[in-house]
């Protein structure tokens, strides 16, 4: 495996942007290519998959600082690709996050 880009995540707090997978870094640009987060595999404690309507996911990324980044915008039938690339690529589980509507 390789890399596993997608367009049209959204970095909380910035634009919407490219996000792609690579070995031992996940990398954020924003349209521009003006602005870029890298957030390394080795600071990741934690990922987790959340569905947001019937067709859109997030990832959020614990950070071993405690920051909690969020990437928004996945298609929601996208789960198992990613999910193999967090296993194979950074040797940790995106676990998914069940979220309970109280109305």
């Amino acid at each position: 495996m390789s890399k596993l880009s997608y367009e049209h995540i959204g970095l909380q707090g910035n634009t919407v942007g490219s996000v792609t997978f690579k070995e031992n870094i996940i990398e954020w640009t924003d349209r521009a290519g003006a602005n870029v987060k890298k957030f390394s595999s080795n600071e990741i404690v934690d990922s987790k998959w959340t569905l947001f309507g019937p067709k859109n996911a997030h990832i959020k990324l614990y950070m071993k600082n405690g920051e909690i980044v969020r990437l928004d915008g996945f298609p929601a039938t996208d789960f198992e690709n990613i999910s193999n690339y967090f296993s194979n690529l950074y040797g940790k589980p995106l676990i998914i996050e069940e979220v309970i509507n109280l109305y």
